[in-house]
């Protein structure tokens, strides 16, 4: 069945099935593909519990990056300590391969971290106590930590 539409643009068959000339739609259910969930279900509390550990290892090995290189930011200018601190929580995740904790954070929603250049700790933060809020626990604020976060600071220089 065909129905007069005002239509501004016309499109081909291929790049756009439902306009057919200009001012005429068909009427035609639209194809969906459903991808069935991985297994397990992604809101399983499990599932949120290994992926808390997963992040806790991850902040850990950021934290422990700046003991292990302590020395060598006492020799960073006096403006850009801040900073000096987020290059180095930027580098501990790329010495890793977390494609498949990034996958699981984006399927539930959340960061992926892939963009958390600027602000690496605060952000591993805000998705851990987005995943302790999910699944029932507390969540106790640490951007004292950071050492540029939402609450800490605007960026780094």
């Amino acid at each position: 069945m065909l129905l007069p539409v005002p239509v501004v643009r016309v499109f081909d068959m291929k790049s756009n099935p439902f306009v057919l000339k200009k001012g005429m739609v068909k009427k035609q259910a639209p194809s969906l593909t459903i991808q069935s969930p991985p297994t397990p279900a992604p809101w399983d509390r499990s599932v949120c519990l290994q992926l808390i550990e997963q992040l806790w290892a991850l902040r850990g090995a950021m934290l422990l990056s700046e003991q292990r290189f302590a020395d060598t930011l006492t020799l960073v200018a006096p403006h850009q300590p801040e900073s000096a601190r987020n290059l180095l929580h930027f580098l501990t995740p790329r010495a890793t391969d977390l494609r498949a904790l990034q996958s699981q954070l984006a399927w539930l929603g959340e960061s992926s971290l892939g963009r958390a250049e600027s602000h690496v700790l605060a952000n591993v933060d805000k998705v851990l106590g987005i995943l302790h809020r999910l699944t029932g626990q507390d969540w106790q604020d640490r951007s004292s930590q950071e050492p540029v976060g939402s609450v800490s600071g605007p960026s780094c220089t």
